[in-house]
């Protein structure tokens, strides 16, 4: 996210929004996913991550959008 603080700041201030819960699900889903836990209990950890990741989705598109905003393009 080039382009100068200005730019990167507004990128960036979208991009830092439920940081904490994306990171902390996402690695304490990896290391239940690496314990022999039943299969349901296995189904319930993936489908956490999967939201994880897909909630990002639209934080990423939001912040590119509010980029290309400020620079102009």
């Amino acid at each position: 996210m080039g382009g100068g603080p200005a730019v990167v700041g507004r990128g960036v201030d979208k991009m830092n929004r439920w940081w904490v819960w994306r990171i902390v699900v996402i690695n304490i889903g990896l290391l239940l996913f690496l314990l022999p836990l039943e299969s349901w209990m296995r189904v319930g950890v993936t489908a956490l991550v999967m939201l994880a990741f897909v909630m990002f989705l639209p934080v990423m598109i939001t912040s590119a959008k509010r980029r290309w905003r400020v620079v102009g393009r």
